[in-house]
């Protein structure tokens, strides 16, 4: 605050940045950078990603840990159980899932499958890369499964050519 000559919370999204590429640039095992980054989202609703963003880690932090596992076990028993659409589960896909759900819920500031909705994944969609927009594939079918999301979903936020594949 003293640098900028103005509190925190009148702070730009590009100050937020700058000082959290600051905190790094001290140290990374600090837990600094993820604490000015937490403060940036619940103080000015501001999600600032990139620069070793983990997404999971925040959303546990924000949201509690039992909430966040609960659903992402709720979400993922069906992306991977054995009665749901059986993908095989590897530390991989699993780590792909969480983030992406994680990012999807930050960007909603909502922690619950039923509060997700077409406007708050595509607002999530640019911000993953493609091998995490297949994440976000699988959210969306178990979210139109659950009968949170309709049909039509999947068309509104994939084009064509990518929900053939």
């Amino acid at each position: 605050m003293v640098q900028t000559g103005k509190p925190f919370w009148s702070w730009s999204y590009e100050e937020w940045a700058e000082t959290i590429t600051f905190a790094y640039g001290k140290s990374t095992k600090t837990g600094e950078a993820l604490t000015i980054r937490v403060a940036a989202y619940l103080l000015c609703g501001l999600l600032i990603i990139g620069n070793q963003f983990s997404p999971s880690q925040m959303a546990l932090i924000i949201f509690g840990n039992d909430l966040v596992v609960e659903e992402y076990e709720r979400l993922a028993l069906i992306v991977f159980g054995k009665d749901g659409f059986g993908y095989w589960r590897s530390p991989r896909q699993d780590n792909r899932l969480r983030a992406a759900l994680a990012l999807a819920r930050l960007v909603n500031r909502n922690p619950y499958l039923e509060a997700l909705t077409i406007e708050s994944l595509q607002a999530t969609k640019p911000l993953l890369t493609k091998d995490y927009q297949d994440s976000l594939h699988k959210i969306v079918r178990v979210l139109m499964h659950l009968h949170i999301l309709r049909g039509e979903a999947f068309a509104n936020l994939f084009e064509p050519s990518e929900s053939a594949a």
